[in-house]
């Protein structure tokens, strides 16, 4: 190909790389949180808390690299959406670069399409670069280390430094997602290869010996990760999990187009085997078409090994993602290595498998709302918490909010922080009833019409299908107690009791409400409790429990402005004989709660 042509062909490649950028950093900043990425700022972000063997908490939604990225983000520009999502988009470049360096390696320009196309373009693998999730950071910089690894072998005199460039990338890679380990354990197999040449003992042992280091540093986490329960997400079997791939990644669902797709696969690796062995006859060298085809074999290999052997399930579409490159790149890679007479009859068949990835990818583009219908239902816009916040202003004590689902209460929360922090927690329903007593719903009004009757369409979001409702007449309050107080310094009770009362009978199946006001101080960042709710009768079974963080409403406590915030229930149990609420301080940090407030109301109509 002539200088001019690959000048050309460089320029298309970054327009589209740009425009896709783009897209991606408007998505960052307009598309509401999802409860992963919400879960993930308040558990880990939030709190600093992320360091493996120092943090308190175990979750595989700690996705390490991610959260220190996201952290530091965080540190620098505050509670916005694309703040938190900024070290995922930053990677798309390192993405841009990997395939661009990959595919240049193909022999023709429409091969190289082949393979940049369906990169540029699958949306559901592209806006994980868009939220603070450590897929997108690993995936490019998993196919970074590719690129390095290659470069290990063809350039003898810097081959180190492109096996350390080559480890530093895969680190980071598993890091930001362990569903790399096996990958990784690949990739160490791989990089010996470059090393047998002028073989250096020292440097072999060297080398190795810093590669071990992250490896079993990954091993041990992964097992903790296990022994603790947290890898309970995935699929039964290896089909299925195909069968959510292509569904996430074409929207095809149907079974034949699967097995298809399948029988397709199969005959890609076959082809891939015969080719790939024709040329290591000739040299044992690292090359393209080796490394996409072991590294796509031998991760199916390991899940199913893994599975049978550790009881570990087989990967979700989210985990298995890394999997698409690698069959882009199996699949480019083969169709590189035909006879040209097989070349373009082979392509056009390749496309029925790829057009579909494309042309979903540019069917579901937009700016509001995630790809992801599991996502999708998890995202508010912010005007519902806007509305709110706009029409507590004339109120004396903040108006109810409940949601359907905790999935929207973790998204009000962080709303809550970005806008200030100072409106109530957003409950979750305990009780799927049409008489809920709070003032606002946020919910879907196809699964819950019933909701029409007493409330009111405030703002109903299309691209989410998400309503915010508001009671058509708001509840009086009837005084029950107005109110107990107390004051504490330097407390760090794992519980404190806020307040306590025996319950008459003659409030049995009643609506009632409590009403908090705390002033906390606490230099734990951010103080870490519960506002728990507890009905219980006179054996002291708890007949209702309900709860709210603390930690959802503000980054500091400084004493200045209460928490105020309810809990309600919408129909008091038959034998309930006391109600008691209390703050449970989670780490049991030091605190000092100036003054709590506790205000039970009965709940009637007006």
């Amino acid at each position: 190909m002539s200088t001019h042509s690959t000048h050309i062909e460089k320029r298309v490649f970054i327009l589209l790389a740009s425009l896709v950028f783009v897209y991606l950093a408007i998505r960052s900043a307009t598309v509401g949180m999802a409860n992963d990425e919400a879960n993930t700022f308040f558990t880990f972000v939030h709190t600093g808390d992320f360091i493996p063997f120092v943090a308190d908490y175990w979750s595989a939604n700690n996705h390490l690299v991610n959260s220190a990225l996201t952290w530091i983000s965080y540190k620098v520009f505050g509670v916005h959406e694309w703040a938190l999502r900024l070290p995922n988009l930053l990677s798309l470049l390192v993405y841009f670069i990997a395939i661009y360096k990959l595919g240049v390696r193909l022999e023709k320009t429409w091969l190289r399409w082949l393979f940049w196309i369906p990169l540029l373009t699958a949306h559901f693998m592209l806006e994980f670069f868009a939220y603070s999730r450590g897929y997108g950071i690993s995936i490019a910089f998993f196919l970074m280390s590719i690129h390095y690894l290659l470069l290990s072998q063809e350039k003898s005199m810097a081959r180190y430094k492109h096996l350390l460039l080559s480890l530093g990338c895969i680190v980071i890679a598993l890091y930001a997602n362990l569903n790399l380990m096996v990958s990784f354990m690949i990739w160490w197999g791989f990089a010996q290869i470059p090393q047998l040449k002028n073989f250096d003992l020292k440097k072999w042992l060297g080398f190795n010996f810093i590669a071990a280091i992250p490896f079993g540093l990954a091993v041990d986490i992964s097992l903790i990760l296990k022994s603790k329960e947290e890898l309970y997400i995935g699929q039964s079997t290896l089909h299925k999990t195909f069968h959510t791939l292509l569904g996430r990644f074409s929207d095809i669902h149907d079974q034949v187009y699967l097995n298809v797709f399948l029988v397709f696969l199969g005959l890609v690796f076959l082809v891939g085997v015969t080719l790939s062995f024709k040329q290591l006859q000739k040299q044992l060298v690292l090359n393209p078409l080796t490394l996409f085809l072991l590294f796509f074999g031998l991760n199916l290999l390991a899940v199913q090994l893994m599975f049978w052997w550790l009881d570990v399930l087989m990967p979700t579409e989210r985990t298995a993602m890394h999997w698409f490159p690698l069959f882009i790149g199996l699949l480019a890679f083969c169709l590189n290595s035909l006879k040209k007479n097989f070349q373009w009859v082979a392509g056009v068949v390749s496309l029925i498998f790829i057009l579909p990835i494309s042309l979903f990818g540019l069917q579901v583009a937009n700016f509001r709302v995630s790809a992801d219908p599991v996502w999708a239902l998890e995202q508010i816009p912010d005007s519902f918490y806007l509305k709110v916040q706009e029409e507590n202003k004339a109120r004396e004590f903040p108006a109810s909010i409940s949601a359907s689902t905790s999935f929207y209460t973790f998204n009000w929360a962080f709303k809550n922080l970005k806008y200030g922090g100072h409106e109530p927690a957003c409950v979750d329903f305990k009780f799927w009833d049409p008489q809920y007593v709070a003032d606002y719903l946020i919910l879907d009004l196809k699964e819950y019409p019933s909701f029409t009757t007493l409330y009111d369409t405030v703002i109903h979001d299309e691209p989410t299908k998400v309503t915010l409702l508001k009671r058509k007449q708001f509840l009086r309050k009837v005084a029950i107690d107005k109110g107990q107080t107390t004051t504490r310094t330097e407390n760090q009770d794992h519980w404190t009791m806020l307040a306590e009362w025996n319950l008459k009978d003659s409030l049995w199946q009643k609506s009632i409400r409590l009403d908090y006001s705390l002033l906390l101080l606490s230099d734990e960042k951010p103080l870490t409790g519960l506002i728990t709710l507890e009905l219980r009768d006179s054996a002291e079974n708890t007949l209702h429990y309900n709860q709210f963080r603390v930690n959802y409403f503000k980054t500091k406590f400084d004493n200045v402005i209460p928490i105020r915030s309810s809990l309600m229930l919408d129909s008091v149990p038959i034998n309930t004989h006391s109600v008691r609420t209390l703050f449970w301080n989670i780490n049991s940090s030091v605190f000092t709660l100036n003054s709590s407030r506790v205000e039970l109301y009965e709940l009637v109509e007006n």
